[in-house]
Parts: structure tokens; C-alpha cells; sequence
């Protein structure tokens, strides 16, 4: 370093070189522009183009060699603000951004409908604790190929899957595989699954389609565009009024008593008017077959089927929607092991040492893996290995004898 600085020290700067060192600091300065922009999202003026040309006067005026010194650092200064920028400041911008959104809706629909509180959980997420999940998955992402090599990461990546497939899905898809479906006449008290036809009570009329039906989930949502053009939706109002109905099978029906009541699944009727998009989901009634989860209890002296506290379920969806997802977790789980098998093995290959020889192509596995692992051991000893190699080499490179 010292050498550098002398070398440096002893160049010859003249008015010429310091032109051509303002043209690239203008540069330098518009790369800088759109780091900070795009990724640190920080709105600078116009007037951040004449930081870096007046910097390097300045420092010319000090010390002509300063000169050099200072547009060299500003462009050293570009490749770690970029890697800040997309491991750590991006990604925690970003789920700030998308937390408070999050946050921020669930307080919308908790002031617009008390109720609306019981369609997502209203737990508030902390931005921070978000992007230290985050920043240990990055660590644990580079840390293992530090190990590993390719095989690691794709380790990591298909843990991570394994662990996300338990707990992704709605209580409801998770709930229906376990629990089996009871005709309403024969329904035992407690946590039950029924199927059948809604049969509406008293009917409301729909707030889009003025449809005669049991309930509706409504709401507006603002509609504005990105940088980019991108459509975005931002809901501003919610609401949602079920009235009591009747689900009914082949052997009878029970009354339904919607408190807390979430659809999953079911179409949405919707249009656009004056930069607003206004949709709603419908509780209609019709030929369709729908799937309930939730409490079978007494009311009255009848039977009733009501939100499950303990569970904190009551849903309903389309028999469509079960069907469809059930079909396609059947064939993931059929290629599930053939996916990890794959994945593995092309990992074990990237980080393999491979070598092609006189006698044919070598696969060494990674250090760590032939180390601490041994199906992966080689039999061979190093001082082997290394004499079988040279002489390798030496059959491919071996000039040939004349006669």
C-alpha cells in the first residue's frame, strides 16, 4: 500500500489529466446516481453531479496527486456500495415496504368492519425481525457453499422446501386431509367436515352484481402504477355481511352461523371505474358443492355448525378448488423425490473436482464431503493420488518419439 501511494505520489498531474478525470468522476457520479436511487431508494437532486467534479478540484488545488487518489476511490467505492446495496440495504427496504403495507391493511379493515379483523390474523409484523430472517438465510446460503461448494446451497434450498411444505397451505387445505367427511344427519359434536348445497336463509343483495345470496366479502382497492408501469392495488375499504344459511346433503341440513365465516376459493365479480377497482366475493346459492370446516354444536336444542375456537376455523369453498389442489399435491409429491434427486446429484457433480485423464474421466468430491463422510472416501492415499495424476499428465503432454 505505501508503494502504491509513493508510485501515485510521483505522477505528474497536469491541467489536461484533470479534465479527463472531471469527465469520468461525471461518470462514476451517474453510476452512483442510479445505485442510490434504485437500491438505497434515496431521491437525490441534480445537484449530486457536481459533488464529485468539485471534490476532485478541490483536492487537485491540495495536492495535484490527491487528485488521483480521490477518483480512484470513487470508483473503488462503486463495487461495495453495489454488494451492500443487494444483500442487506435492498431486501430490508423492501420488507419494511411490504410490512407496513401489510400493517397498514389490517388496520384499514379493522376500522372499517369490526369483523374484518377475523379474515387475517391482525398480528403486526416488525420489519426488522423480518430482515434478520432474511440476512441469517443469506449467511447460511454463502456460508454453505463456502462449505460445500454448489452442493450446499441447493442442500439448503431443498431443506427449506421440505420445512416450508408443513407449514404452507390454509388451515383448511391442511385440515381436509385429515379429517373425513361427514354426512350432516350423523355429524358428531366438535371439529367436523360436511359437504353440500347452500339454501339461503335470508337473502342480502350482492354490492357489484345485485345478486340474491347469503353474504358477501366487498371491497375497493386504489389503483396507481410503479416506475416500471406495473399495476398496483391498494385496498381502502372493506366490508363483508353474511346472514345465517343452510348447507344441505343428500341426508339433511344445518344452519350455519357465519361469524368469522372465510371464503377460500370463490370467484370474484368485479370492474374499474374513475381509478378504483371494486370487487366482491359472493355466498350464493346454486348447483355447486361446497366444503365446510368448522364446529358442530347445539343451539336451541338443533344443531348448528358455528367458528371453532379452539381450531380458529370456520371456511368454506368450492369442492372444485379441494379437488384441484389435491390433484396437484398428488403429482408434486410423486416428483417431489425425483426433483431432490436430481437437484442433489447435479449438485454433488458441480462441486466435484473432475479431471480427464489418459485413463479415462476422475470425479474427486468435495474436500469437505471425501473429509467427513465415508461412502466419499477415496482408498487411495494422497501421495497416490497425486503420483497417478502427475503421470496422467504426463501421458497427455508426452511429446512423441521419433523412430
Amino acid at each position: 500500500m505505501e508503494d502504491l501511494y509513493n508510485s501515485i505520489m510521483q505522477q505528474e498531474v497536469d491541467a489536461a489529466l484533470l479534465i479527463c478525470a472531471l469527465v469520468v468522476s461525471l461518470i462514476v457520479a451517474f453510476f452512483h446516481y442510479m445505485i442510490f436511487t434504485g437500491l438505497y431508494k434515496i431521491n437525490l437532486g441534480n445537484f449530486f453531479f457536481a459533488v464529485y467534479p468539485l471534490l476532485l478540484v478541490v483536492l487537485y488545488f491540495i495536492q495535484p496527486q490527491f487528485m488521483l487518489i480521490g477518483i480512484g476511490g470513487l470508483f473503488v467505492l462503486t463495487f461495495p456500495m453495489v454488494l451492500l446495496g443487494i444483500i442487506i440495504i435492498a431486501p430490508a427496504l423492501g420488507i419494511r415496504e411490504r410490512v407496513n403495507y401489510q400493517n397498514k391493511q389490517q388496520e384499514l379493515a379493522r376500522i372499517t368492519n369490526k369483523n374484518a379483523q377475523y379474515l387475517k390474523p391482525a398480528k403486526k409484523k416488525n420489519w426488522i425481525w423480518e430482515l434478520l430472517k432474511s440476512l441469517f438465510f443469506i449467511a447460511c446460503f454463502f456460508g454453505s457453499f463456502a462449505v460445500l461448494g454448489f452442493f450446499g446451497p441447493i442442500l439448503l434450498i431443498v431443506l427449506t422446501a421440505i420445512i416450508g411444505k408443513k407449514r404452507s397451505g390454509s388451515s383448511l387445505m391442511k385440515l381436509q386431509k385429515s379429517l373425513p367427511t361427514s354426512k350432516i344427519r350423523s355429524v358428531a359434536m366438535g371439529l367436523a367436515e360436511i359437504q353440500g348445497k347452500i339454501i339461503i336463509d335470508e337473502a342480502l343483495t350482492s354490492r357489484v352484481k345485485c345478486k340474491r345470496c347469503a353474504g358477501y366479502y366487498y371491497l375497493i382497492q386504489e389503483i396507481s402504477h410503479d416506475d416500471d408501469g406495473k399495476e398496483q392495488l391498494s385496498t381502502i375499504h372493506t366490508d363483508f355481511l353474511y346472514n345465517p344459511f343452510f348447507l344441505e346433503d343428500e341426508t339433511g341440513r344445518i344452519k350455519v352461523i357465519p361469524d368469522k365465516l372465510q371464503l377460500l376459493h370463490f370467484s370474484e365479480y368485479s370492474y374499474r371505474s374513475n381509478g378504483k377497482k371494486y370487487t366482491e366475493y359472493v355466498l350464493e346459492e346454486d348447483d355447486k358443492l361446497y366444503l365446510m370446516i368448522g364446529k358442530a354444536s347445539i343451539e336451541n336444542n338443533k344443531p348448528v355448525f358455528v367458528y371453532d375456537e379452539n381450531k380458529r376455523i370456520l371456511s368454506i369453498t368450492p369442492t372444485t378448488a379441494v379437488e384441484k389442489h389435491d390433484q396437484a399435491m398428488y403429482y408434486l409429491s410423486k416428483a417431489r423425490p425425483y426433483i431432490i434427486a436430481f437437484l442433489l446429484w447435479a449438485a454433488f457433480i458441480l462441486s466435484s473436482d473432475i479431471r480427464v485423464t489418459s485413463s479415462g474421466v476422475s470425479v474427486s468430491p468435495h474436500r469437505y464431503l471425501n473429509k467427513n463422510f465415508g461412502i466419499f472416501k477415496n482408498n487411495k492415499s494422497e501421495k497416490e493420488e497425486q503420483v497417478i495424476n502427475d503421470n496422467s499428465d504426463e501421458a497427455i503432454y508426452a511429446e512423441p518419439v521419433e523412430n
